[in-house]
């Protein structure tokens, strides 16, 4: 990694003066880690803004918050660091639009996977949800195991498969489904469990791997096991949050 530019750390320290001098920083917080937690989040800045001459004094409706929420997460690498490129867009002049204050309490509701996932987002989000439901004669134009909803039950619903999560028990799948509900809850994707996108290539990985769960235990005796292609896709409110505070 390259060493920041001594112009950008002190551009970086004048910037920051304001807000560190209304908070007390650190010492009316949590004294030494809080100190740690400012330093990182200056080391992150240096390399984020390193040759940049659009360094500005960050809003302090902005700043503030996420210095305080921030402090709390200096162990874990990834909510730090989405907190440390907000910080940055806001620093940037002609990015400070991006840096919405919204985003400061989306970042403080991830779990640290889930702002991991975020650094490796798909482009694409097919989703599926496994199914029981009456057995019946109609079939999905994908064949077996696709099939469109009719009477029953979503078993696991929400199935999106992020990078880097592993799937091994329906646990994992159950806990996929939470995460993709967090992010529809936080309103940085919607899910639409109407439709699918139309090429069946887009489902091939998710076929693969749903596949052997379609075997369980619990579906009742006259119902099947199946897999309903849906979709999900990015907000704009979505992408902009990943624009000011992952990209």
């Amino acid at each position: 990694t390259a060493k920041a530019l001594p112009q950008t750390v002190k551009a970086i320290d004048t910037a920051l003066s304001g807000v560190i001098k209304i908070l007390g920083y650190p010492t009316s917080f949590l004294g030494e880690y809080a100190n740690y937690s400012l330093q990182k989040v200056k080391n992150k800045l240096s390399i984020k803004l390193n040759g940049k001459d659009n360094i500005v004094p960050p809003p302090i409706y902005l700043a503030a918050p996420l210095l305080q929420k921030c402090q709390f997460t200096a162990d874990s690498e990834h909510l730090h660091s989405l907190f440390a490129n907000l910080l940055a867009t806001a620093m940037t002049e002609d990015m400070q639009e991006l840096a919405h204050p919204a985003f400061i309490e989306i970042i403080s509701q991830l779990s640290p996977e889930e702002a991991k996932i975020l650094f490796n987002f798909p482009d694409l989000l097919p989703m599926c949800a496994i199914r029981f439901q009456k057995r019946d004669n109609s079939n999905h134009e994908w064949g077996a195991p696709f099939k469109y909803s009719s009477e029953g039950k979503d078993y696991i619903p929400h199935i999106i498969l992020y990078n880097g999560v592993k799937i091994r028990t329906e646990d994992d799948l159950r806990k996929i489904g939470s995460i993709t509900d967090n992010f529809a809850r936080l309103g940085l994707i919607v899910l639409d469990t109407s439709s699918h996108f139309v090429k069946q290539e887009h489902y091939a990985q998710i076929c693969s791997v749903m596949k052997p769960f379609l075997s369980s235990n619990a579906c009742p005796p006259n119902d099947e096991a199946v897999l309903i292609p849906q979709s999900a896709n990015l907000t704009d409110f979505g992408k902009q949050f990943l624009k000011a505070c992952v990209l």
